[in-house]
């Protein structure tokens, strides 16, 4: 029987970060060319910028035959990865340096429900660099990402039928990380939050891995439920400074009574007043770090972190910790003066830092699609490194990343919505980055465009249009093959659904953007293929010689013992 062989599409969404890969921390706002008055600022549009990474969707498709493939006694599946790098449509420096250049973390994990079967769970980044990111899980629970920026980050694990969990990882250039949570076997905790002279503070919340709940007038929490290993503990009290900490949850073990006593400080008020009224028509963000990042950490500060204020007013931020605090204010089209203020924070007084804007040297344009100004353009400027940009800005080594849970700073990566006459206005942060890539995009995403900008320009008008891209094709040549193989493809972190591949079929991943690509190849412990950077453009093809036992398959002895049914002919 000959069965028809149309292309069956993967509904897999291709994400590509282009180079901000995490997320917009800021929404609109930013830093550094000519100086400027606030009446030569262009109005920005009302909207505000969602937070996360650009996404573009350009589903990749592979060749397999319909209807349903014949059974096949190889045991283990051929597992594909495909990590985007850099796409051929962004502009590119003389030295080869294009965005996201410090996106070199990676995380790998899997995801189990309280039976141990697999979960289709979202795996989204709540804070850090990363912040906005968002993971699924394939069909076999795995997920993972080749592409994030360093640093501390706190994620979010959902789905249906599980807790879900929050959970505080460390991601380290060209380092994995491995995150497992099975929901099977949960443990509690019981604890107790207490005043500085050992009173029970009433109605504290405790977060912990996600889940919450409230102290009674002792003190005393207890939840239940909660993923083994090591969970994220969020304690916020009013009056209070906040606390965080790393708690291990042991499978089937409730943490008795006694055992965890948390002690609260009073909190300390902050009331910042920006001064001027300099730069753009919307709210500047306030950014506050300890003054010694080297300290234990105890504090959540990215549950406070950004803090918006309207330029001309003021704000209070409250129950933070006694000692010395960083302000740092950015506001698109000025300069706090001085960048950094420090303040030692005392509880029960009246703690107040008064900020002054300045003019800033400043980037602007304007947007234009077939010679029209585009309105609400989507526009953005960000350094080819944005790791390697902070850490100019504070001027500090790679520890700096793993001191607090730090958001994308806008000297690193701006963004903002053009107005009505397709005009932006971005500070320039020239000494933190030379060159920097400025793109746009329509509002629905079908146009776009991308130059390269130096330290010493001031205008720089951008002609968008349409964007090409899903045109390359790779074909992995598997020689030999006598019957069905399962393919597991995943494609910048997000699993495709599994498929079976006939002997007679060949394997073709096409609608892939041209770029420079990395990609893995491997089968049980055999790695196939291992291609760190690979141009994709056209049509290309790479072989790989599968091992005997995927062409010839497993025996039935072989299946029970990997704890799988034997799907072969019976005895």
């Amino acid at each position: 029987m000959t069965r028809p062989n149309p292309t069956l599409l993967l509904l897999c969404v291709l994400l590509i970060a282009l180079g901000a890969a995490a997320s917009l921390f800021f929404g609109t706002e930013v830093e550094e060319g000519s100086l400027i008055d606030s009446a030569d600022l262009p109005a920005v549009a009302a909207d505000t910028l969602k937070h996360g990474e650009v996404v573009i969707t350009a589903p990749p498709r592979v060749e397999v035959a319909s209807g349903i493939a014949e059974p096949t006694t190889v045991l283990w599946p051929l597992e594909i990865e495909l990590d985007l790098l850099s796409p051929n449509y962004l502009p590119e420096l003389e030295d080869g340096l294009r965005p996201g250049l410090g996106r070199r973390a990676r995380i790998i994990g899997n995801i189990a429900d309280a039976k141990g079967e697999p979960v289709q769970a979202r795996i989204e980044f709540v804070a850090g660099a990363n912040m906005g990111r968002v993971l699924v899980c394939g069909v076999d629970g795995a997920f993972g990402a080749n592409n994030l920026y360093p640093g501390l980050a706190v994620v979010k694990v959902s789905a249906r039928g599980i807790a879900g969990s929050r959970r505080e990882i460390v991601l380290r250039q060209n380092a994995e990380y491995t995150l497992n949570i099975g929901y099977g076997r949960p443990g509690g905790i019981q604890g107790e939050v207490l005043d500085s002279e050992g009173e029970g503070i009433d109605g504290a919340k405790v977060v912990i891995d996600g889940l919450a709940t409230h102290t009674d007038e002792t003190g005393y929490f207890y939840l239940g439920g909660l993923a083994s290993d090591r969970a994220l503990l969020e304690i916020e009290a009013p009056g209070y400074s906040g606390l965080r900490e790393v708690v291990g949850i042991t499978a089937d073990f409730t943490i008795p009574r006694g055992r965890l006593v948390y002690r609260l400080e009073r909190g300390a008020d902050l009331e910042i007043f920006l001064k001027n009224d300099i730069g753009a028509n919307e709210k500047a963000q306030v950014v506050l770090l300890p003054a010694d990042t080297k300290q234990t950490r105890r504090f959540p500060w990215y549950l406070k972190n950004p803090v918006e204020i309207t330029p001309g007013s003021s704000t209070i931020i409250r129950d933070l910790p006694v000692g010395p605090v960083a302000v740092r204010l950015f506001h698109r089209g000025a300069l706090a003066v001085p960048r950094e203020r420090l303040i030692n924070l005392q509880s029960g007084v009246q703690n107040r830092v008064d900020i002054e804007l300045e003019p800033a040297p400043v980037l602007r344009g304007v947007i234009t699609e077939n010679g029209k100004p585009v309105s609400g353009a989507r526009v953005r400027l960000e350094a080819p490194d944005r790791v390697a940009a902070t850490l100019s800005y504070f001027r500090t080594a790679h520890w700096f990343l793993e001191s607090e849970v730090l958001p994308s700073f806008p000297f690193a990566l701006q963004e903002t919505l053009a107005s009505e006459q397709g005009e932006f206005v971005f500070t320039a942060w020239p000494e933190v980055a030379e060159t920097r890539y400025l793109e746009a995009w329509s509002l629905d995403g079908k146009a776009w465009g991308g130059r390269l900008v130096g330290a010493d320009t001031t205008q720089a008008n951008l002609e968008i249009g349409p964007l090409e891209r899903g045109k390359a094709e790779l074909q992995i040549e598997l020689p030999a093959r006598m019957q069905g193989l399962d393919i597991q493809l995943t494609i910048n972190g997000t699993p495709a659904d599994g498929f079976t591949l006939s002997a007679d079929e060949e394997l073709i991943i096409d609608s892939l953007l041209e770029g420079e690509w990395r990609v893995k190849a491997r089968w049980h412990n055999d790695v196939l293929i291992d291609k760190e950077r690979i141009e994709i453009t056209g049509k290309r093809a790479l072989k790989a010689q599968l091992p005997e036992r995927a062409i010839v398959g497993d025996s039935r002895e072989a299946h029970e013992r990997a704890g799988k049914a034997y799907p072969g002919p019976p005895l």
